[in-house]
């Protein structure tokens, strides 16, 4: 019985590693609507991820075509699994198939953060800086077989938010660009 209770809490301890902060990085999508982007993180206890945003969701499309000045919206952004393939370095142990079909290993990342809809005035471009929170988790392969350990990712950064008028009155974010640190 003593070794079963044993086995149980070191797999529960295995199965939440610990946090993952990241202090460098960027993500850039030319396009929101298309919501692919190179992605290059680093972060604590060795970590980095080289990788590719595939389809990601940028919250931001919402305001395309429709919002208006003063409008709150999102630079929020979700991208996992099978659309967030590449690399990961963890403490000196690569994982070189991180979001791959029969892989244990994956990556999650979200960004937060909300900003007003800016006025254009006589500009055609409007560059905004807004501050963001980054958050995920990297599920990786364990010692123990069948249970992936969760690290959990935190960090801050600024989306830089590209404004382009394309009518007298409308515009629209043409490029949002997610950089990790300050």
């Amino acid at each position: 019985m003593f070794r079963l209770a044993s086995a149980l809490v070191l797999l529960a301890t295995l199965a939440d590693a610990g946090t993952i902060r990241l202090n460098g990085g960027s993500l850039v999508f030319e396009s929101i609507l298309a919501g692919d982007s190179a992605v290059n993180l680093t972060g604590s206890r060795g970590f980095s991820f080289e990788g590719h945003a595939q389809s990601a969701y940028l919250e931001a499309a919402d305001c395309v075509f429709e919002c208006d000045i003063g409008e709150t919206y999102s630079v929020g952004m979700i991208v996992s699994g099978n659309d967030l393939p590449g690399v990961a370095e963890l403490g000196a142990i690569d994982y070189v198939d991180v979001g791959g079909v029969n892989s244990w290993n994956t990556l999650v990342l979200t960004v937060s953060g909300t900003a007003k809809v800016p006025r254009m005035g006589a500009v055609d471009t409007k560059v905004q800086t807004v501050p963001v929170t980054f958050g995920g988790q990297f599920y990786h392969e364990a010692p123990v077989p069948l249970l992936p350990v969760i690290e959990q990712i935190v960090g801050k950064g600024r989306a830089i938010v590209t404004w382009t008028k394309y009518e007298d009155r409308d515009r629209s974010i043409r490029r949002i660009v997610y950089r990790v640190g300050r």
